[in-house]
C-alpha cells in the first residue's frame, strides 16, 4: 500500500502571515523615544565635553591642513564620537525591541521562554518548485552515480525545528506549502529509487521524551543527533541486509555541563542593555565517542584504508558539538569518515567529496548524505557535479529495499 504524494504548490503560501507584527503602538513609540532621546542627549554631552571638536570643522584650512591631513583627522575624531554614540542608541533599540514586543533583527523568529528560530524555516524563494526538481534530480543522479561504484546511499532528511517543536512560537505557523515539504520530498525521493527514511516521523514519536533541537541554535542537541543515527542504524538493520559492515566497537562519554550561546542569539542585540536584558544561554553536554579499544602491534600496522561508512553533509555534521558522526559510529558499530562542511550547504560537500574521492579502488561501502528540510528550496545553482550518466548494461551494487519505506508512508 503507498501514500499518494501531497500536493506541492508552485510557490510557498502565506510567508507573509509566519511574521507576527507588534500591535503595541504605545511602546513603541516609547521605545523610540527613549532612543531619539539617548541620541540627542549623547551629542548634547559630546558638544558640551568638547565645543571644539565641533567649531575646528567650521574653521578656515589652509591647503597644507588639508595636504596633512589634519582636516581629516579631526572629522575621523568627531565621527569614532558620534559613531559610539550610534552604537549605544542601537544597543538600547535592540533591548527594547527585545523586551517589549518579542522581537529582534531580520533572520530570527522568538517564541515562548527564549525559543529562537531562524527565518529560512518560514521564507518563500524564487522558483521553488523548480530548485525542488533540480535536488530531486541531482540527488537521483548522485544515488546512481555511487550505485554503479557498490556503494549504497542513505539520505538523512533532516526536519525544520518549527516543524518538530512549533508550540514556543503559538499563533505562527509554518505556511500550508512547508508544512507538506518534508512529506512531498521525502516521497519523490522514494518514487527515485533513493532510500530515504522518515526521520521527521521518528523525531515526532521522541519529542516529548527528550529535546531534540537546542533552544537558542538553528541545530540539533546532541541527543536529536543520536536519534538520528540509531534511527539510520535500525532502518539500515532492516532494510539493507546485503550491506554488511566490519565491526568496530565504540563508546560515547558525557561530559559535564556547561553553558551554550546558540548562533541565532547573534539576531537579538542587546548591546550595553545585554547586562541586564538578554536571552538567556542554555546548557550543553557534548559527546566523545572513542573506540572500544585502540588498535595495537600488527591490528594497527595492517589495518584496512578503506573507511567502510562516509558522511556528508553540513553544519548539523560538521560541528563536533552535536557529535552526528560519534553517533553514527555508536550506532552501526562501524568507523566513519567525516566529509561534512558547513556554509555551503548540502549540495556543495557532496559535489567536493565525489570530486576528490577514488571510488574505483575500495570505495565505501555506504554514504549516509545529511540534508536538512529548511535547505531544500534554496538555490545552490552554482555548485556542479559532473557526473557521467549511468551506462544503460551497468550492474547496480547495494540496494536497500524501499517497499517498507513506501508502505509505511500510507500508515501516517
Amino acid at each position: 500500500m503507498t501514500q499518494t504524494n501531497p500536493t506541492l504548490p508552485r510557490s510557498v503560501e502565506e510567508a507573509s502571515d509566519a511574521f507576527p507584527t507588534p500591535r503595541r503602538f504605545p511602546l513603541a513609540a516609547v521605545a523610540f523615544l527613549s532612543v531619539v532621546a539617548v541620541l540627542f542627549a549623547g551629542a548634547v554631552a559630546t558638544f558640551s565635553r568638547n565645543p571644539a571638536k565641533f567649531s575646528a570643522l567650521h574653521a578656515k584650512h589652509d591647503v597644507r591642513d588639508l595636504l596633512q591631513g589634519r582636516t581629516t583627522l579631526e572629522a575621523e575624531d568627531l565621527y569614532e564620537d558620534l559613531y559610539a554614540l550610534e552604537d549605544s542608541a542601537v544597543g538600547l533599540w535592540g533591548g527594547l525591541r527585545y523586551l517589549l514586543f518579542r522581537t529582534g533583527n531580520q533572520g530570527v523568529l522568538i517564541g515562548d521562554e527564549d525559543w529562537l528560530y531562524t527565518t529560512e524555516e518560514f521564507e518563500a524563494y524564487k522558483e521553488s518548485r523548480d530548485e525542488l526538481e533540480h535536488k530531486l534530480e541531482i540527488i537521483s543522479r548522485v544515488n546512481g552515480y555511487l550505485s554503479q561504484h557498490n556503494v549504497q546511499l542513505i539520505v538523512a532528511l533532516l526536519p525544520a525545528k518549527a516543524r518538530i517543536y512549533p508550540e514556543p512560537l503559538g499563533d505562527v505557523a509554518l505556511p500550508k506549502g512547508k508544512r507538506k515539504l518534508y512529506a512531498w520530498f521525502q516521497g519523490r525521493l522514494l518514487e527515485r529509487g533513493v532510500y530515504a527514511p522518515d526521520l521527521a516521523h521518528v523525531f515526532q514519536q521522541q519529542r516529548d521524551h527528550t529535546q531534540l533541537f537546542m533552544r537558542t541554535d538553528t541545530h540539533w542537541t546532541p541527543q536529536g543527533a543520536e536519534l538520528a543515527a540509531d534511527a539510520l542504524e535500525r532502518f539500515k538493520a532492516r532494510d539493507c541486509r546485503t550491506l554488511k559492515l566490519k565491526y568496530t566497537g565504540y563508546k560515547t562519554r558525557v561530559q559535564e555541563a556547561e553553558t551554550y550561546s546558540g548562533d541565532l542569539i547573534k539576531f537579538v542585540p542587546t548591546g550595553w542593555l545585554g547586562r541586564w536584558v538578554r536571552v538567556p544561554a542554555e546548557s550543553l553536554r557534548k559527546r566523545e565517542t572513542v573506540p572500544e579499544k585502540e588498535a595495537e602491534g600488527e591490528d594497527a600496522l595492517f589495518a584496512e584504508e578503506t573507511i567502510p561508512v562516509v558522511l556528508v553533509g553540513t553544519s548539523y555534521s560538521a560541528h563536533a558539538q552535536w557529535n552526528f558522526e560519534g553517533a553514527l559510529k555508536a550506532a552501526l558499530h562501524s568507523d566513519v569518515m567525516n566529509a561534512a562542511n558547513e556554509g555551503g550547504g548540502p549540495m556543495k560537500p557532496m559535489a567536493d567529496y565525489l570530486k576528490a574521492a577514488d571510488l574505483t579502488d575500495r570505495p565505501p561501502q555506504l554514504v549516509i548524505w545529511e540534508i536538512p528540510e529548511r535547505f531544500l528550496e534554496k538555490s545552490y545553482r552554482d555548485v556542479t557535479f559532473d557526473l557521467p550518466e549511468p551506462a544503460a548494461n551497468s550492474t547496480t551494487g547495494f540496494r536497500c529495499n524501499l517497499d517498507r519505506l513506501r508502505w509505511q508512508r500510507g500508515q501516517y
